[in-house]
Order: structure tokens, then C-alpha cells, then sequence
């Protein structure tokens, strides 16, 4: 399993949203999670982004893999106690910023290694494929630079106020 570093909490899936983006329950409520480090294409309207065929196929995976009521757990970025995380860590939308671990996998890991997160690929892979890829993550330039796919990721434990566009999506996922 990966070394979790950061605050975590056990919960189950309510159902898969888009391809990086998930429902689960906390406490009682339901809530939205943007996963971290994870940028697929769009499978739904509603934003101005156009859905294409990847972002379904990655929608389409996300939910095999992740079906509901499938137990996960949530690492945050920091380790602050759960209630200050569940306000700390929101993106834009109010998503809650978290990367998802399942039966001791890195979910986010998962998706890029199979090829479904476009903006970390560097092959002629497709969703369906068993092509190797390689991982760009993140592309060189960016402000955040995790180490590597397989290897330990580096995460910020101190949030900033401000929020920066994300490497992946372009969008507003989280705080720099």
C-alpha cells in the first residue's frame, strides 16, 4: 500500500461522477470528491467544457472499478484533525480535495497507468489498450512536480489561501 501521509478517513462510494471526480458519505452527509493529482476528460454537461469519448471511457472505468458502496480511503493533504480538513481542503466548486486509496492501491495512479487521464500520457495508449504508458506527471514546467507515478508523491501540508490552476485540467482544483 502506499504510505499514507496524510489525515485519512474510511468511508464507501456513493456513486462516480465524472472520471476524477467521485461521491462518497462522511459524517452523514454526502459528499463530493475532486481527486487529486487526477485529470480526466469530461463525460457530462454542464460546464464549459466539451465531453469527448476519453472522458466517458475514464467515467466508464472509474465505475468499474469503483462501484457503489465499494470501501475506500480518503488521504488529505494535510494532517490536521478530520474536521478542520473537511473545511481546509475544497476546491472552487466545494469539492473536497483528496487522493482516494482503494484495497491498498492509489486510485489516481491506477487511472493514469491505464491511460486515462490524457493530460499525464506520453503514449499513443487509448483507454481500452494494454499499450505501456509512460507518465508525464506532472508535464515539466508545472508548479507542482510529484516525483513520480509508482514513487512517493510530494504533498504540501501547509494550504495556501490562494488557489492556482491545476497542471492537469486547467481548472481550479486546489490550493497551490
Amino acid at each position: 500500500m502506499a504510505e499514507l501521509r496524510g489525515t485519512t478517513v474510511e468511508t464507501s462510494i456513493v456513486r462516480v461522477v465524472d472520471g476524477d471526480t467521485v461521491a462518497v458519505t462522511i459524517l452523514g452527509r454526502e459528499e463530493k470528491l475532486r481527486l487529486s493529482h487526477l485529470g480526466t476528460e469530461e463525460s457530462n454537461h454542464g460546464s464549459d467544457k466539451p465531453v469527448t469519448p476519453w472522458g466517458k471511457k475514464a467515467k466508464e472505468r472509474a465505475t468499474q472499478l469503483l462501484p457503489a458502496g465499494s470501501p475506500v480511503t480518503l488521504e488529505f493533504a494535510g494532517n490536521e484533525p478530520l474536521a478542520v480538513c473537511l473545511e481546509r481542503y475544497r476546491d472552487n466548486f466545494g469539492r473536497l480535495l483528496v487522493w482516494l486509496h482503494q484495497d491498498g492501491q492509489d486510485f489516481q495512479e491506477r487511472m493514469i497507468a491505464e491511460g486515462y487521464s490524457p493530460y499525464f500520457n506520453t503514449s499513443t495508449a487509448t483507454p481500452t489498450s494494454t499499450a505501456t504508458t509512460t507518465a508525464t506527471w506532472p508535464p515539466s514546467g508545472s508548479p507542482r512536480r510529484p516525483t513520480s507515478v509508482s514513487g512517493t508523491r510530494s504533498r504540501s501540508t501547509a494550504p495556501s489561501s490562494a488557489t492556482t490552476p491545476c497542471w492537469g485540467c486547467g481548472g481550479p482544483c486546489g490550493p497551490s
